[in-house]
């Protein structure tokens, strides 16, 4: 049981971190465009960003942050 306690503690280490890093990462975005995540996905949607690879990555990133985030948060409900 307490292995199991172990793994379970590191796999939500993991989504910590993942989590900060990916917000770093997307920080870095935010100040170089002076966008907030929200005005950025909202012009990409509308066609507004252009090709630039700054913004798929942006773009990526954001996905990635949500994604741990849910499992984060599917985690946290179940117990897991």
């Amino acid at each position: 049981m307490k292995k199991a306690l172990n793994i379970i503690g590191r796999e939500d280490k993991i989504c910590e971190l993942a989590i900060r890093r990916l917000e770093e990462k997307c920080i870095a975005f935010e100040k170089k465009y002076h966008l907030s995540p929200d005005d950025f996905f909202n012009l990409w949607h509308q066609g507004k960003m252009g090709d630039d690879v700054d913004f798929f990555e942006w773009k990526a990133l954001i996905e990635g942050m949500e994604e741990w985030r849910r499992t984060k948060e599917v985690r946290s409900h179940h117990g897991i």
